[in-house]
């Protein structure tokens, strides 16, 4: 979890320190470094961000409970539409142009994933993967198969737009819905 290009800084000075310790010929002296955006001053600097770290993972639980002050212990806190909240989707919307502008990749984790009316806005919007438990893979997958990706992508800011959840998770539904595209079609997604 970063929140600033310190965080970044201060750890990537660690990580050298810890591997100046270590002796021998077959130690990795330039690992692959990420940062998960899980808070929304991350969200803002995602660009600077991506531009120092080798991949970005969105860790939309916390980003969830930090943007919208919510406590996922407490059911009476949070609700099962705070996915939906708007500003989560604009958010990850300016978040993923942000890294892919940087030319790194994005991934993303978290409840948000394994829901197939929310992973098919992620994937739409250029997510390269997502991080879900094995149990929610072959459902999430048959649902993500007949999904039309083009016209969702080309909605998604019209979608992220909406003032409410309850408009966006009805518009999110409606692509799942739709008829399935022939196979073979080049916007769907196999």
């Amino acid at each position: 979890m970063v929140s600033s290009f310190e965080d970044i800084s201060r750890i990537k000075l660690m990580i050298d320190h810890a591997i100046g310790e270590l002796s021998g010929v077959d130690v990795q002296r330039r690992p692959q470094i990420g940062g998960m955006i899980e808070v929304p001053a991350a969200v803002e600097l995602a660009a600077d961000l991506a531009s120092e770290l080798d991949f970005i993972s969105i860790g939309t639980n916390d980003l969830i409970q930090y943007s919208l002050v919510v406590d996922r212990e407490d059911s009476r806190m949070t609700s099962p539409r705070d996915a939906y909240h708007p500003a989560i989707l604009r958010m990850l919307l300016r978040t993923v142009s942000a890294v892919h502008s940087a030319g790194k990749e994005v991934s993303v984790c978290g409840e948000m994933a394994a829901r197939p009316d929310l992973a098919a806005f992620l994937v739409a919007i250029g997510v390269d993967a997502l991080s879900v438990s094995p149990r929610v893979i072959p459902e999430l997958k048959q649902a993500l198969a007949s999904v039309h990706l083009k016209p969702l992508a080309l909605a998604a800011s019209t979608i992220a737009a909406c003032r409410h959840g309850a408009e966006v998770e009805l518009a999110l539904r409606a692509f799942l819905t739709a008829v399935p595209l022939e196979s073979g079609s080049a916007d769907r997604i196999n």
